[in-house]
Formats: C-alpha cells, structure tokens, sequence
C-alpha cells in the first residue's frame, strides 16, 4: 500500500494553499509519500516545504482516503496545518504555488482533491472522516497514461538534468489494532491458547481492505452487529521498516468473555491487565486513555 500525506494550508483571507504538480499540470492541495522513519505530521510538513517552500505545523487529521487498484493500494492521511514561516516558492515537482479561493475552485482541478479540501474546511474536530474512493473511467485511464508515458518522460528529464533517478515511494504494511470497550468501559484483550500473552485485537489489512474494515472484521460477526468505530487514537509507524500500525477505537453494547477459535477473549478494567500483556498494545491504551480524543503518533517497538 502507498501511503501518503497532504496538507492543507488557509491564509488569514481563507484561501487555500495550493500547487500544481508537474506531471498531472492539475491543480492539488501539497503533499506526498511518506517516508520510512518519519510519523505522519512529519511527513505532511516535509512535503509542503518542498513543494512551496513554507513552514506549517500540521495540528489536526481530518481525513483517511482510501483507493484501491488493480495494481496497488493507496492510503492518503489528509491535515489541516497553519503556517509558521518561510517563503512560497515554487519547485521541480510543484512549478506554481500560491493561495487560490474555493469559491469557485481553480481550474484544472481533480474531483478528489476538491471533495478533500471541502472536507478538511468542514471538519470542525473530533473523528476524522475515513472512506473507500474509486476512481472514474476517466481517472483510471489518465493513471495509465501517467505511469506508460508521463512518468518515464519526467525520469528521462531528471536523468538529462544530471539529477538523482526517481525512487518509489515504499509498499507499507497496515497493522490494525482496536480498543473495543463494553458499556462498563472495559477493554477487550485476547490471550491465545499458544501464548501466555494478551493483546488487544490485532490483524494486518488484506489487500484491498482500507484500515478500518480490517478493524471491523476484528471485532464484528453476523451476531453482534452493535459493534460500532467511534474513532482513531494513534497511528504509529515502525522506525525502520515499512509497516504502519493503527489502532482504532470502538464500543459495544455488552461484555462477554469466552473461548472461541482458540482465543481467550476477555474484558479488563484500565490497570487491571495481566502481567502478561503485550507491552506496545498496553502503550496504544494509555495514549488512548489520555489523549482526550487527540490522535498520537509515536514510532512502533517492534519484536
């Protein structure tokens, strides 16, 4: 799965920072691949420097968009950010930057990058909005276009430039974990007949599942269908690999405890886990616990 970073940037008259890229020539909020060893807020601030030269402080998610191909994944975490300084300028991957009105939106403009931008101006805190989008005929064929044509016309004008080639952005692993509470706010936690450990319901996203379904296949069957997502509290990258975890909070309407498929599955008050808990799955609830609803990002301790 590629996953990727974009910014958006209001000035004090309300518009809307923007630029336009250099291989579609449409106009789009800043933004681009996430790197290994970075978290998301720093990816978004590294990307809109490059492209246009200022300083923002990233200070809240507003969106997750999904987007699945036949050949790939795509992920895109979407910020609201306000400026800190620097100068706008341009670059080779963003030849205009500057601040254009919405009302109505600059032309050319993609339909995807308009829905987003309206949805960061609306979002007035709380959940991010997450959802699948597909793309049109038309995108999919202008997809195609860029990756037979375009892309090897611009490596080819890097390399006549004497500048480094192109690097494709890394495949990232998605590792989903959920807080699931009861009506007592106990949390769920899993021990497997294998392991002396518990851990809170954990999966990797199959391939052309956005992170949230995979949350609700963790915790949701034919018969309990009250199971609900109410939000997301982290999202924590590996420091130097090419997986990205996040966990997700939910609720439902009643606890139990059980055997099923050879997992223990029971409800623990906060501080009364056992000993035996899986040390990153008991970090992610205490950032769960004391953000205040506030999504934490923090590098994931692999095993």
């Amino acid at each position: 799965m590629n996953i990727s970073a974009t910014g958006i940037v209001i000035d004090h008259y309300g518009d809307v920072l923007m630029i336009q890229r250099d291989d579609t020539h449409t106009l789009a909020p800043p933004g681009g691949a996430a790197e290994i060893g970075e978290l998301p807020p720093e990816t978004v601030a590294r990307e809109v420097r490059e492209e246009t030269g200022l300083i923002v402080m990233p200070v809240r998610l507003v969106g997750l968009y999904y987007t699945p191909t036949k050949t790939n994944d795509y992920l895109s975490l979407c910020f609201r950010c306000i400026m800190r300084g620097g100068e706008l300028t341009t670059s080779d991957e963003s030849p205009r930057a500057g601040f254009f009105k919405t009302n109505p939106y600059p032309k050319p403009m993609l339909s995807f990058h308009k829905e987003r931008i309206q949805r960061s101006l609306a979002h007035q805190g709380g959940p991010p909005y997450w959802g699948t989008h597909s793309f049109s005929t038309r995108l999919r064929f202008g997809g195609f276009l860029l990756n037979r044509i375009i892309y090897p016309w611009l490596g080819f004008r890097r390399r006549q430039k004497g500048l480094p080639a192109y690097q494709p952005p890394p495949r990232w692993k998605t590792l989903v974990s959920v807080i699931l509470r009861d009506k007592h706010g106990r949390i769920l936690w899993n021990k497997s007949q294998e392991r002396e450990e518990w851990f809170l319901p954990e999966e990797i996203s199959l391939t052309h599942e956005p992170p949230w379904d995979t949350a609700l296949r963790l915790i949701k069957n034919k018969q309990r269908t009250d199971v609900k997502l109410t939000g997301l509290s982290g999202i924590y990258p590996a420091r130097a690999e090419s997986i990205m975890a996040f966990t997700f909070l939910a609720e439902f309407a009643s606890g139990y405890q059980e055997q099923k498929n050879g997992i223990e599955l029971k409800f623990f008050d906060s501080g009364t886990e056992p000993q035996s808990v899986r040390k990153q799955h008991l970090s992610q609830v205490e950032d769960a616990l004391k953000s205040d609803g506030e999504i934490q990002y923090r590098f994931m301790h692999l095993k």
